[in-house]
């Protein structure tokens, strides 16, 4: 039996994810965020503006692909008809994580609002069937498959922009795919640099050119990137999510983690599954 490792999860690949109902009277604005976008239609129709531009109509099973820092409005596009105005308008709005925009190569290439179609993903179709009927009762596994469909739509959105390529510079994408690939693993400058012949200098500032980031401060996020995922999805204990990722410390887990999504693992968990957080005594390392 042969297993080839996928050259990265893309766990974490689109967070913070929020459900926003429209109504015709009241448009969603946001000025713009630090990072890349995605917002996709689950029913009804939407009309998007980005910068002021001319706009955009996105039906159902329209996803878009929004560059960081544009400012969008988005508005509830009602049909004539009691069913048409019964029909909610429900928009799936996520952060595509550091990781996977680096990963994916869209930060080096998405520089205008990208629109993609449900029906060019192969199962997207059946996780917004899906993705319908968990909204009519949210539940913990509800998360797990308006995650799903994000991904499913970022992947081949990207697929689409890059046209095959995964990375304007290809030793950098080989640098990402083993951190992605292993986030835990004993990463250095040094090993990542070996990794694909160059010195430590030359690599970091190929590495920043590429994503604007500092090797190990990529091999941090990804690292607590996966951590989320792995509290998201399983029920591994927080000190086995620790040592997954590399920290023997748990404590050092959990202030690093709180630093990056702004609580404890434990309480990221219960939030995670719609459940009352639970009370956090601060760690205290042992003498």
């Amino acid at each position: 039996m042969l297993i080839t490792p996928l050259p990265g999860t893309l766990d974490g690949a689109v967070d913070r994810l929020a459900l926003c109902e429209l109504h015709s009277d009241v448009p969603f604005d946001d000025d713009g965020t630090a990072s890349i976008t995605l917002h996709c239609v689950l029913s009804g129709k939407v009309r998007a503006v980005v910068d002021g531009l001319p706009p955009h109509s996105l039906p159902k099973g329209c996803a878009m692909l929004l560059p960081a820092g544009k400012a969008l409005r988005l508005v509830a596009e009602r049909g004539r008809g009691a069913a048409a105005r019964r029909t909610p308008v429900r928009v799936l709005i996520g952060n595509v994580s550091v990781t996977a925009s680096v990963a994916l190569g869209l930060g080096d290439t998405l520089r205008q609002p990208m629109l993609h179609d449900l029906h060019a993903a192969p199962g997207a179709e059946a996780l917004l069937a899906a993705l319908e009927v968990e909204l009519e009762r949210p539940g913990t596994g509800t998360v797990l498959v308006a995650s799903a469909l994000m991904k499913l739509f970022l992947v081949h959105a990207a697929r689409k922009l890059a046209q095959g390529e995964t990375h304007s510079d290809p030793r950098v994408a080989k640098v990402v795919s083993a951190v992605l690939t292993d986030p835990g693993s004993p990463h250095s400058i040094a090993s990542l640099a070996e990794l694909i012949g160059m010195s430590r200098a030359t690599f970091i500032r190929h590495f920043m050119r590429a994503t604007g980031m500092n090797p190990m401060q990529f091999v941090a996020k990804a690292r607590l990137d996966h951590a989320a995922e792995l509290l998201r999805s399983t029920d591994l204990p927080v000190k086995s999510v620790a040592a997954r990722i590399g920290y023997l410390n748990r404590s050092h887990f959990s202030r690093a983690f709180r630093r990056a999504h702004g609580m404890d693992p434990s309480q990221f968990r219960s939030a995670q599954a719609g459940e009352p957080a639970p009370r956090i005594v601060e760690d205290v390392e042992a003498p």
